[in-house]
């Protein structure tokens, strides 16, 4: 909405948003000149024409949860809006839990494993066939962030309304995607070579999706009789 002194500010939605204190914006301001050093010179030249206006915290989706998450409202000099998200970076799951280290020389040893922003950053830029311009990180009170373009655009497709074209359809987008980034890894020509040309992996592929779609089916019943015998507490 109006400011009333010529610029924006977002509107509280709680829990989902509410603006940020006047301290947390100041760091903003200077966490935004940080970021700018981590985006493509192009970018930079642009961002350095925008000044901020408004800070948020978002509340994140599931994957996220525990994490800080702000937006941040820009004007530009023609008064254009832009709208970016600093979101907290953590440590990769697969290095967590799997003791795979990602990428190991192609990430800048001065800057990781310490910053993970930029472990998120680079792995986007690797993967995504077209990368988020805005893309960038940074560290600030001891916490390491990413930002990137605001895009509210969440959506999904009506699985069970698809006839078996638009689904066969679908499924191959999404083969298509998932195979254009393995494309990119340091070890596709193996994997490649590894699978051939034969219909031995989608058939596996196809049990064990069975499988997992059975296995979340008896968890669902599990957890839905756990509910309705009190073992805990579920919202209304």
């Amino acid at each position: 909405e109006d400011d009333g002194d010529g610029g924006l500010r977002f509107v509280d939605r709680p829990p989902v948003l509410q603006r940020a204190e006047p301290e947390i914006r100041a760091l903003a301001d200077a966490a935004f000149h940080r970021y700018r050093e981590t985006v493509p010179p192009n970018v930079a030249l642009l961002l350095s024409q925008y000044r901020l206006l408004d800070v948020a915290r978002r509340v994140v989706g599931v994957g996220s949860v525990g994490t800080r998450c702000f937006i941040l409202a820009l004007r530009g000099p023609a008064e254009e809006t832009l709208i970016l998200q600093l979101k907290e970076a953590g440590s990769s799951v697969v290095e967590q839990f799997g003791g795979v280290t990602p990428l190991p020389g192609y990430l800048d040893p001065a800057l990781f494993p310490e910053q993970q922003g930029y472990r998120v950053v680079a792995c986007q830029r690797i993967l995504q066939a077209v990368s988020d311009p805005f893309l960038g990180f940074l560290k600030e009170s001891g916490f390491t962030f990413y930002l990137r373009l605001f895009r509210n655009r969440n959506a999904s497709f009506e699985i069970p309304a698809m006839n078996s074209v638009q689904f066969r359809d679908y499924a191959r987008i999404c083969a298509v995607v998932l195979a254009r980034a393995h494309a990119r890894s340091p070890k596709a020509a193996f994997v490649s070579g590894y699978l051939g040309t034969g219909d031995s992996f989608p058939r596996a592929v196809a049990r064990w999706s069975s499988a997992y779609a059975d296995q979340a089916e008896e968890d669902y019943a599990g957890f839905v009789a756990a509910a309705r015998d009190g073992r805990f507490t579920v919202a209304a």
